[in-house]
């Protein structure tokens, strides 16, 4: 789904209000296509804190962890 063209270009208008050229939205980034976001998703993947599975596994005949 797509947001209405205008709908960006009032955002990115009230956006750049009083604000310097520096820190403006180009009139292009108007034109790009924006995702609605009440018919999408953001998905994350990270491997922080994931522990790594030894190279070695464990003996066939080890006693199972309690």
């Amino acid at each position: 789904m797509r947001l209405p063209q205008a709908t960006v270009e009032n955002a990115v208008a009230r956006y750049n209000r009083g604000k310097t050229e520096a820190f403006r939205i180009d009139a292009l980034a108007a034109t790009a296509f924006y995702e609605d976001p009440a018919h999408t998703i953001n998905v994350s993947i990270e491997d922080v804190g994931v522990k790594k599975q030894k190279t070695t596994g464990r003996r066939a005949d080890a006693p199972a962890k309690a």
